[in-house]
């Protein structure tokens, strides 16, 4: 079994033959719906392995292959040829072999669809309408199938003796399966009456297919059995009952030869999945940009991880455990640099977060990794500083407002982040000095803002003086305008007498 190279206990259904890599459904990229996946690395699409490296030996699932009939649709139609056999078989001979070809064939049809959808990964019987409907080529030609190889079968007896014939006879029924195999992959009863592709179909497969054999010869011996038991039953009723028992086998053994293609499709030439397996096809973008950042941290490619990173955050901005799972790449990665660029905002998320207790810790391990390592937002810099003064590391805090006023001489609470720097240096030993130091800078800053405040206000005060007397002035001279015209008019008589 091929194992993915990213998940070894994980069966491959993927490969890449450019990068010669193996992987499954988990480390493919599906992001383009309208192609196949694709290999993360090179960009190239990957080839299907379907379900030759996971799918279970049928030997293995016997209990589900014989439950295989037992549901509605198929169990009436295994009763009802079972019961129309069992009546037919006492009606006159020419009626009974149209009506008894008749009920065969839909037989046989709908267990020839059980064996084509098993093979291509579907384990649900199929529909009666469905099946009844089209593939009537198909199913002439297994019929054709059937009766050629009966018929060889018995002229090989019939004219070459019991010791030859028998032989020849023998191999032709053990071929049997393996050319109703072969029509069902290629839909051609010439390729499936071809010896040497029969040959190859049956070397290919292996043990598997004796096993097979013996399945099918012990169903056979059953019947017998079965036979010997219901023969002491009325007749007609026998006969059905008998009836039934062999169409459950017929069902059970198309079945049965379905999924050994499924399960030997590596050697047969083709691919197909489990239709409750069709691994990541509906995979949101999310996910398929975090099984690629998998992908490169496991390939060491960690420059392309953190640009996926980034990618995904920026889409995904509300999503923490992707923002967290970056950070624990970076801290680990010990990459200062994309670690400088993103802590701000990290630590900004988890302050707005619904978990601001992590603040602190998150902040001890930038530091482990960028000694001295301070924010680059003053408002980031006064929570910190706030929550390292209530766990007691107050030399964590002190370094959060050192120096801010240089840093960000604009910054609007500046006069607050003075005076929560000298509440703590108060309560430090022989500091008593530069807290009031801080004090009376805090006090200037408070008095230098409100200043500010009142200068503002007053200019706003001012402004809006000037655009009230603008407005004043603009109708005094509207009105001056309206009267000057009106004067005007009556001069030239265009005003009405009673009007003057």
């Amino acid at each position: 079994m091929d194992s993915c190279k990213y998940h070894p206990l994980t069966p491959a259904t993927f490969f890449c033959h450019k990068c010669k890599i193996n992987a499954c459904d988990a480390c493919v990229d599906t992001g383009n719906v309208y192609s196949d996946p694709k290999c993360f690395i090179c960009g190239k699409e990957m080839e299907s392995l379907g379900a030759m490296n996971y799918a279970v030996p049928f030997w293995r699932r016997l209990e589900e292959t014989f439950r295989y009939p037992f549901n509605i649709q198929t169990g009436s139609l295994i009763i009802i040829t079972g019961i129309l056999t069992g009546i037919i078989s006492f009606l006159p001979g020419l009626i009974a072999v149209i009506v008894s070809f008749i009920i065969s064939a839909a037989l046989v049809k709908y267990s020839f669809d059980c064996l084509e959808r098993t093979s291509r990964g579907d384990f649900t019987p199929p529909q009666l309408i469905d099946s009844l409907e089209g593939g009537r080529l198909l199913l002439l030609q297994l019929v054709v199938l059937i009766i050629l190889v009966t018929v060889a079968a018995l002229f090989a007896i019939s004219f070459l003796g019991s010791f030859i014939g028998g032989i020849i006879a023998f191999l032709l029924f053990v071929s049997l399966p393996a050319m109703t195999i072969s029509l069902a992959i290629e839909e051609n009863l010439l390729e499936a009456l071809n010896p040497v592709k029969t040959y190859s179909m049956i070397t290919a497969i292996g043990l598997p297919y004796g096993l097979l054999l013996g399945f099918l010869m012990i169903m056979m011996g059953s019947l017998e059995v079965i036979s010997q038991l219901f023969s002491m039953v009325e007749p007609v009723s026998a006969r059905i009952l008998q009836s039934c028992a062999a169409n459950y086998y017929w069902v059970v053994a198309f079945h049965m030869m379905g999924y050994m293609i499924f399960e030997n499709q590596k050697h047969l030439g083709f691919s197909a999945r489990e239709s409750d397996n069709q691994g990541n096809a509906n995979r949101g973008e999310h996910e398929n940009i975090a099984a690629n950042i998998s992908v490169y941290i496991k390939e060491g490619m960690l420059d392309q991880a953190f640009k996926k990173f980034e990618e995904l955050i920026n889409k995904f901005p509300n999503n923490q455990s992707y923002q967290d799972d970056f950070f624990e790449l970076l801290v680990k990665s010990g990459n200062k640099k994309t670690l400088t660029r993103y802590s701000t905002f990290y630590l900004r998320a988890i302050a707005n977060g619904p978990m601001p207790e992590k603040l602190g810790i998150a902040y001890k391990r930038i530091a482990q990794v960028i000694p001295n390592y301070l924010p680059s937002s003053p408002s980031l810099r006064v929570t910190l500083a706030k929550v390292f003064f209530q766990r007691g590391e107050d030399k964590i805090a002190i370094a959060q407002l050192n120096g801010l006023h240089k840093e960000f001489p604009d910054y609007e609470y500046l006069a607050d982040a003075y005076q929560l720097l000298a509440d703590i240096l108060a309560k430090q030993p022989r500091m008593q000095d530069k807290a009031k130091e801080c004090q009376q800078f805090a006090t200037k800053l408070k008095r230098k803002k409100q200043q500010e405040e009142e200068e503002r206000k007053r200019q706003k005060t001012v402004k809006t003086k000037k655009v009230i007397d603008s407005s004043f002035e603009n109708l005094r001279n509207s009105l001056s305008n309206d009267s000057n015209k009106g004067a005007s008019l009556s001069g030239f008589g265009l005003v009405p007498k009673d009007e003057e």
